[in-house]
């Protein structure tokens, strides 16, 4: 009992000790978020190298193939915008398939009761590239590729509608359905260091029609990729657009995305190291600083606790727990902001280390001058 009215008086003085020190405190914590919010992002762009790079690694990318990425602005008309006209960059697709081979996929929407449902148009190597494998039916197969739209054309389903529908089943009422993909089957588009890796479980593929069928649906036709011996055989693409008032294009292969990945992600990595390493010493010296004048300016105060029943640990909790509690809000807020159960890993050893080192400096001055002779110096 006795033991226990103590805990309860020292967690008492600690929020008082805090309370009286709260704007310092508060900085402090803030401080560390900044810190752990800039390690964050650093994990982020950590995981989404390495995710996006073994996920191009996986993928069979023909190696004369090219992905178009689209520049920032384009001026329509004296106006600075930053997309492009729908009708323009369908009419820009079937250029491109009219002039070049193209893999990929576009996307178009089926309405039905008021509400419109998202379906994916691919070409024949698609599922090839990004190794789509079914669980239930079949693939599409190639004389179901250029066709005009007939009735009941063949859908392929992801995962996720596995529950809901069996091969032979309407989708939509209007979609046959002949085959349901393996879960966590994935596809990119290669957009240099934008490109991602996607899930295509939720997704509904239809095989490419032919362009004339395209075109009176009013349908994108696939252009993820274009083929060409050369790259400089693709200025035809940006002379048509530049006519016709578009954006141009940069033309990035797999191999370049890459390349273009390991490097920005290399440069952003090291400047993220930095800001957050600076950041977080100067929180330690600010902490180590804090804790001292704390002992400095409570020396006799501490003395009395001990002398009225405090122990050892007592004390050297009482004088690290500013630390520790800072730490423990700044891990806290910067894990909800992220929601990673890695990156909130890094943040409680940061944490941990940021504490440690910031107490263990008033620790050892504590052992090596106890508060009776720092108060006998003092007089």
């Amino acid at each position: 009992v006795k033991e226990s009215v103590m805990n309860k008086q020292l967690i008492k003085i600690i929020l008082f000790d805090i309370k009286s020190n709260l704007l310092s405190c508060l900085l402090l914590t803030f401080q560390m978020i900044v810190a752990f919010f800039v390690i964050g992002n650093l994990c982020s762009i950590t995981a989404y190298k390495t995710v996006t790079v073994n996920a191009l690694d996986g993928f069979d990318f023909p190696k004369n193939c090219y992905s178009p990425s689209s520049t920032d602005i384009y001026t329509d008309g004296g106006i600075v915008v930053d997309y492009d006209d729908i009708e323009k960059e369908r009419n820009l697709s079937y250029y491109i398939a009219e002039n070049y081979k193209t893999e990929g996929r576009s996307e178009f929407c089926e309405e039905k009761d008021g509400t419109d449902y998202s379906l994916t148009v691919i070409t024949e190597h698609y599922f090839d590239i990004f190794g789509f494998e079914v669980s239930k039916g079949r693939l599409f197969q190639n004389a179901e590729y250029g066709k005009d739209l007939s009735d009941n054309p063949p859908v392929v389903l992801g995962s996720d509608f596995e529950n809901d529908y069996s091969i032979g089943d309407l989708y939509l009422d209007k979609y046959e359905v002949v085959g349901i993909l393996k879960s966590g089957m994935k596809t990119t588009f290669l957009q240099g260091d934008k490109s991602s890796v996607v899930s295509a479980d939720d997704d509904v593929f239809i095989p490419v029609m032919s362009i004339e069928s395209m075109k009176a649906q009013g349908i994108d036709y696939p252009t993820s990729l274009i083929y060409a011996d050369d790259k400089s055989d693709l200025a035809a693409i940006n002379d048509y657009a530049a006519e016709n008032g578009m954006n141009t294009y940069n033309f990035i292969s797999a191999d370049e995305t890459r390349q273009l990945i390991d490097l920005v992600s290399t440069k952003a990595d090291i400047s993220l190291i930095v800001i957050s390493s600076i950041i977080i010493i100067l929180a330690v010296f600010s902490m180590i600083q804090s804790t001292l004048l704390y002992v400095r300016k409570n020396i006799r105060e501490l003395l009395i606790h001990m002398i009225c029943g405090a122990s050892q640990s007592d004390i050297l909790l009482r004088i690290s727990a500013e630390v520790l509690i800072i730490n423990l809000v700044s891990v806290v807020v910067s894990s909800l902001i992220f929601m990673s159960l890695r990156t909130t890993l890094v943040f409680m050893l940061t944490g941990i280390a940021t504490a440690v080192i910031a107490v263990v400096p008033v620790m050892v001055s504590i052992k090596r001058k106890p508060l009776i002779m720092q108060i006998k110096e003092e007089k």
